[in-house]
């Protein structure tokens, strides 16, 4: 039997060299920070996928407006995970600070901050720096590359 592949939808929003990342609320990854992210639920277009999981986790909506690829990594719950990160820009909403169980709160970041924080306060570590990475080096794609 096939194994099972999680798709997941991230999205980036800078804004004057900070990056909104939030803080998870859950196990396995209770306060650790990450992008605003969550699985596309059954029948969910990943970019409607993105959107919802940035307005659920962080109050704000956003324009998608483009992508810094598709990341396979293998989580630490062992799942194998397609993780999809768009960048996006607010167009509505408010950030909310403390949010519920889910998202302990919101924050932005600058990226020198987020450089200097220790991988064991970061959610799959490897994958979320080398996403900042391209974002800081604006490794962006169209979003025709998804369909």
């Amino acid at each position: 039997m096939a194994e099972k592949v999680v798709a997941v939808a991230s999205v980036a929003i800078v804004q004057d060299g900070r990056i909104l990342m939030v803080q998870e609320g859950q196990w396995p990854a209770r306060g650790l920070w990450n992008l605003p992210s969550g699985h596309v639920e059954d029948g969910e277009g990943i970019l409607a996928a993105a959107r919802r999981e940035c307005r659920e986790e962080t109050g704000l909506d956003v324009h998608l407006e483009s992508t810094t690829g598709v990341y396979p990594i293998r989580s630490v719950t062992g799942d194998r995970v397609l993780l999809f990160n768009f960048m996006g820009a607010v167009h509505g909403g408010r950030v909310h600070g403390v949010i519920d169980s889910v998202i302990l709160r919101t924050q932005w970041i600058t990226m020198r901050d987020l450089d200097q924080m220790p991988n064991s306060e970061l959610r799959e570590a490897p994958l979320l720096r080398q996403i900042i990475e391209d974002v800081r080096h604006q490794r962006f794609h169209p979003l025709t590359v998804i369909h």
